[in-house]
Parts: C-alpha cells; structure tokens; sequence
C-alpha cells in the first residue's frame, strides 16, 4: 500500500513506520484523534468516519487548516511568487549548474541570504504581501531538512537548506493536499490536558506520538519541551480512556542512546506493548552523540 507523505519534516514523523503502526489500528473506527500530530503522517493516512488532528504548535495548526482550505494551485503560486520576491533558486526550472554548484554541495551557499531575510520578516511579521501560512511554509521549505523549529521565545530559528522547492517536495504537497481534500478532517490547536474528549466514545480512537522524553531532538530544545510532568500527566489521560473503554494507541522510545525510560517501562505492564522495527540512525531524530545509536521504539495499546 502507498501512503501519503507530509510535506513537512517534523521530528520522529512516523511515514516510515506506518505499515506497522496502521495494521495494529481497530479496523472501524468512528472518530480518530492524533492528538500530537506534528507533519499528520498519520492522520493523514488512517481510515475513519471523522479526523481529529490536534497540535500545541500553532503555526503548524494554522498552516495545515490553510492547506485544507486553499487549492494546491494557489499555494503553489503563493509559495513561487514568495520565491521570486526574496531571489531565492529555482532548481526545478534551472538545475544546480545555473546557480554554481551542483547536488552534492547544496543550494545553502545560494539561498543563505535571502533565507535569513524571509526569516526574519516572517518572525517580525513584516511582510504584508502574502500570507503568513504561505510565508512560513515557504520557510519550511527552505529551511534545514525541511524540519521545523522555534526558540524559547517562539522565533523561527531554522538554518538554511541545501535543497529548495523541487520536485519530490512539490510532489509531495500535490499528494498531501489531494488526500486533505477528500478526507473529513479538522485540525485543533491544543495542549493535550486541554483537548476535549468528553464527546469520544467506545467506536473511537485516540492515537498519541508525544516527543520523546529521553530524547535530545530539536522538539525538545524548543519553545514546546517535553517535561517528566508532561509525560506523567499523559500516562494519567490515557489511564481515564481506558476506564471509559476508549481505545487509544501510544508510540515512545524505552530505549534511546543508553538512557531508558524507567516511568514508560513501568506504567507500560498494564497494556499491550508492541516492539516496532525502526532506526532512527540516518534521520533527522538522531542526535549528534553517536555513542549508542540503539533506539527501541514502541507501540502501547490498550486492547487485544
């Protein structure tokens, strides 16, 4: 089966893993939340009735409702015409020789400057020209491994990429906003204590993928970081689901980089834990301290 990928890089997406995560889903489900859904790898591609995507992130929030409400063309368009405004490549139309390098050295040398300026209009809401959606996923786009990050005082931060608006990336968007189209599905801007699940019932399901607490990925550098009182206070949510019968499904690391998890390994014995086959080696969720790679990824469900 083909999944549609996000066309945001967000930490530990799970596009790679869903053909293990998605077959472990109750087959009919009425309404599904993904309450940490970050780039909606999953939310984009699980079967249900009603989609609720929820995030505490507002830019990424207000972005995925812009691409929900916009057509593919306009945001196209948008996003070109931010291109050309700020003199940033074109390596879909050009190539890399155009510019004076080629694919291994990257467009950074390029883009560098008129990257730092988009940014910093963007983070000072200075430029009334476009759309701040489009502004920032324009950014996005041109930024890092097309990763997002804020600071502590929720200023964009991201440095320059060395790829720009190509093809797999406009590939990419094209899918991703399609699916949103046909798909009934709302997005929510939330922390998760404050999410409303009073509505839910036994027919629905709740998906959660958190940041990781024993884990050093940009998420947790930024203006969102992941506390053990966060951790905690999820495990004691996802404890109410179940006595209501709510079924829900929750992904974490036991095991990363030598550190493990003691308060997940714990609380986890009640449920049904399902090891996922994955390494994070090579991508962006890895950290710069390569003394022990090893990752154990889970997959904790509260039903048979």
């Amino acid at each position: 089966m083909e999944f549609v990928k996000s066309p945001l890089n967000y930490v530990g997406g799970k596009y790679k893993l869903l053909h293990q995560i998605l077959p472990v889903f109750p087959s009919n489900i009425n309404t599904f939340v993904d309450l940490f859904t970050g780039g909606c790898n999953v939310g984009i591609n699980v079967h249900s009735k009603n989609i609720i995507c929820n995030d505490i992130q507002t830019e990424v929030v207000d972005l995925m409702r812009y691409m929900k409400a916009t057509s593919h063309k306009a945001l196209v368009d948008e996003i070109e015409s931010i291109i050309e405004e700020y003199g940033l490549s074109r390596s879909d139309l050009y190539g890399y020789e155009y510019y004076g390098v080629n694919s291994s050295k990257g467009l950074v040398s390029v883009n560098k400057s008129a990257f730092e300026d988009l940014r910093h209009e963007y983070n000072n809401d200075t430029n009334q020209h476009f759309n701040k959606n489009a502004l920032f996923y324009t950014l996005v786009i041109f930024s890092f491994n097309n990763a997002i990050r804020f600071n502590e005082n929720n200023q964009y931060n991201q440095s320059c990429n060395k790829r720009d608006f190509n093809k797999n990336l406009r590939k990419s968007l094209e899918s991703f906003m399609l699916a949103l189209e046909d798909k009934e599905i709302h997005f929510t801007n939330s922390d998760f204590r404050k999410f409303d699940f009073s509505n839910l019932t036994t027919e629905d399901f709740v998906y959660c993928d958190p940041p990781y607490f024993i884990s050093d990925v940009a998420y947790n550098q930024s203006n969102h970081k992941w506390s053990e009182e966060d951790e905690l206070d999820l495990f004691k949510a996802l404890d109410v689901l179940n006595e209501k019968g709510i079924k829900f499904a929750l992904s974490n690391v036991t095991k990363n980089k030598g550190k493990e998890n003691n308060n997940l390994i714990n609380w986890m014995k009640q449920y049904r834990v399902i090891d996922l086959n994955h390494s994070y080696k090579n991508s962006y969720f890895s950290s710069k301290d390569k003394s022990d790679s090893s990752t154990s990824e889970v997959l904790i469900v509260n039903y048979a």
